[in-house]
């Protein structure tokens, strides 16, 4: 919807990563006031898997540690056990909690303002000028499966089964 106004106004679209929304939504709920913070952000992507990526607030602006990517939720819990996070925002708190180690992190389980987070993350797009035309604006998928078989499922189930 977006691509077509932009295209029909010859306006710029601003990409906006979606987890970093909920990284910038969340340190609104820490107070804003730190100056310097690193926080991973993991959302319920269904089938046994989060999106996640890690982000570091300056102070002035953001930067992405890890790059948003699909994790199978084992892989991402061997990653936080290496690596443990400090702060964790996002859906998968709830839905994966005791699968997901975090222990000692502070969590942001719920977000307070998406739209005002959109909005301070548009004027930063827009001051560092990262404005696309609207012909090249692509949305980043993480994911091309969408759901498994029944042969896959039963699988799944059996092995979860096995493993109790």
């Amino acid at each position: 919807m977006v691509q077509g106004w932009a295209y029909a106004l010859a306006r710029p679209v601003l990409p906006v990563d979606s987890l970093k929304l909920v990284a910038e939504d969340a340190r609104r709920q820490l107070g804003g006031e730190e100056t310097a913070i690193e926080l991973w952000v993991a959302m319920d992507a269904r089938m046994d898997e989060a999106y996640a990526g890690s982000y570091r607030w300056t102070g002035a602006d953001w930067q992405t540690l890890v790059p948003p990517a699909l994790y199978a939720l084992d892989s991402l819990a061997a990653r936080w056990r290496t690596e443990p996070p400090a702060i964790v925002a996002g859906t998968a708190i709830d839905v994966f909690g005791e699968r997901l180690p975090m222990r000692g992190a502070r969590t942001i389980e719920r977000e307070q303002s998406r739209a005002a987070a959109l909005a301070a993350l548009a004027v930063e797009a827009w001051r560092h000028g990262e404005g696309v035309a609207a012909a090249e604006a692509h949305p980043l998928y993480l994911r091309d499966k969408v759901a498994f078989t029944v042969a896959e499922r039963d699988a799944m189930r059996a092995q979860r089964q096995t493993t109790r």
